[in-house]
């Protein structure tokens, strides 16, 4: 059965533009198109996709609006942000409130396919050149958080310091091994290491293990 997905941007020629690929891709299916929050959220509750493709920088209703009402009300809904007009701030926030995926929009598809993927796979997408604006900016504000780790990766993190293999991890957590490798990825980008030592150094490092 292929994913279901709904686009939000008031751009529709970009919208229908996006539809015919994802079709195109054979994988997926769109279940409609929305240029507003508000109507956003009415083809939310009529057709409950699989995935949200949201610009984030739509009006009225704003795209943080639907990823915490989709949050607060546990939906299921995944959740990937397409940034126009990037504002770090606006990424953290997202970031801290669980967004599944984080992209600008001149992305490419290929990168958007893999970020679909991904996010349906249970880890967390977010685009390099993002993710380090992010950190350039926590790096230089002390009074901010320092990690954008999903509680997920906060998990595994820990799990990786205390010395679980990913195989143990997932049976521990009651998921695939090859969601683990993603989560794996993603935290390692994150915190800024290659390899499980130096992930475990940043763990022990942050308070968050005790040795």
């Amino acid at each position: 059965m292929k994913n279901s997905i709904l686009i939000v941007d008031n751009q529709i020629l970009f919208a229908e533009g996006l539809r015919s690929l994802l079709v195109s891709s054979g994988n997926y299916t769109v279940k409609g198109i929305a240029s507003s929050g508000l109507e956003c959220l009415g083809l939310i509750d009529k057709n409950r996709p699989d995935i949200l493709i949201i610009n984030s920088n739509i009006g009225e209703v704003s795209a943080m609006d639907i990823l915490k009402i989709i949050r607060d009300h546990n939906m299921g809904i995944k959740v990937i942000f397409l940034s126009s007009e990037f504002d770090v701030n606006k990424a953290i926030q997202a970031l801290d409130y669980g967004v599944d995926g984080y992209l600008l929009k001149d992305t490419t598809f290929n990168q958007l396919l893999v970020a679909i993927e991904t996010v349906l796979d249970g880890a967390q997408f977010i685009q390099s050149s993002v993710l380090n604006s992010v950190n350039v900016y926590l790096a230089q504000n002390d009074n901010c958080k320092k990690t954008t780790l999903t509680k997920r990766e906060n998990e595994i993190l820990k799990m990786i310091a205390a010395g679980y293999l990913n195989k143990e991890i997932g049976s521990e957590l009651n998921i695939s091994e090859r969601t683990v490798k993603n989560h794996v990825s993603s935290l390692f980008k994150k915190i800024g290491v290659s390899d499980r030592t130096q992930a475990a150094v940043y763990a022990i490092k942050n308070n968050m293990v005790k040795i």
